[in-house]
């Protein structure tokens, strides 16, 4: 497994494996272009969602891609759909945002 000096653990290539990083990432649920495009199709609508302030291409607690929905308080965790053509959301408190 191939070590990164700069990391303290080893990352498996998907290369090592006999597959490419896209097809690693297609068996996850999500291609790079399909993220992209169901983000940018949806953001309009989860933005106006009450309690919504923040929608972005992220990544979960385990690496994978998702659409990472920022929300004011806990109280509005719950109305957002856990997946969105197939894709994760993943839902964080980030409290008001304040534009600069």
């Amino acid at each position: 497994m191939p070590q990164n000096p700069e990391l303290p653990f080893a990352i498996p290539s998907p290369e090592g494996r006999g597959e490419t990083a896209e097809t690693a990432c297609l068996e996850q649920g999500a291609s790079y272009l399909g993220l992209a495009e169901v983000l940018q199709k949806h953001t309009d609508r989860l933005m106006a969602m009450e309690g919504v302030v923040m929608v972005a291409q992220g990544r979960d607690v385990f690496g994978r891609d998702c659409i990472t929905v920022g929300v004011k308080t806990a109280r509005y965790v719950d109305k957002i759909p856990n997946m969105i053509e197939d894709v994760p959301t993943c839902v964080t408190v980030v409290g008001e945002v304040d534009a600069l």
